[in-house]
């Protein structure tokens, strides 16, 4: 087995499901110690067990990624359990469609709020822990509607496409301090 991750710290956002609950598997089965953040608490307890179980290295914090102390604090326990970070695997999405006429703003707001605030703030707090630890990588999971209007998805294809943006201007910002930023832009997945 290649274990190329074997002594290095990832966040995974939305990792109780889904994509981001493959991907904190994946990063556990090459080496890394893997901190799985989600609201859903005890799927996430679940997916962090699992990990442990396989005989990897997890743990789980209940995380809204749209409140700023909330990252405060999730970056501060990948440093307490773990020592560092290096991953930061911004995942944490929501998709609401409706006629743009019809949606509240409200249903627009929690969009941006998950999508794309939570990214900015996650960005924003993780740089220094993952300067301090030598480097590393930002993954921002967006989407393929960052690129292509759908009807009635309007707030969803704001929102991913704002996270591509801002991916690539942080990609920019970070790269003279070694840290890699880089947006993936699935199309449809089947999950749950």
């Amino acid at each position: 087995m290649n274990m190329h991750l074997t002594g290095k710290v990832a966040i995974v956002t939305g990792a109780a499901s889904g994509i981001g609950r493959a991907c904190a598997e994946r990063l556990a089965s090459k080496g890394a110690a893997v901190l799985v953040t989600d609201l859903q608490d005890q799927k996430g307890e679940g997916v962090a067990r699992g990990i442990r179980e396989a005989g990897g290295k997890a743990a789980f914090l209940h995380h809204d990624v749209t409140q700023e102390a909330a990252w405060i604090a999730t970056i501060a326990a990948a440093k307490s359990q773990f020592g560092s970070l290096h991953i930061l695997l911004n995942n944490a999405g929501i998709g609401r469609g409706a006629p743009l006429i019809e949606m509240s703003f409200e249903t627009w707001r929690l969009q941006m709020a998950v999508n794309l605030d939570g990214m900015f703030l996650g960005m924003k707090h993780a740089i220094p822990l993952i300067s301090q630890s030598g480097g590393g990588s930002i993954i921002n999971v967006s989407s393929a509607a960052a690129m292509k209007a759908y009807p009635n998805m309007s707030a969803y294809c704001a929102s991913k496409g704002g996270m591509k943006l801002l991916t690539e201007t942080a990609a920019l910002e970070w790269a003279p301090l070694g840290i890699r930023v880089v947006g993936i832009a699935p199309g449809a997945i089947a999950t749950q």
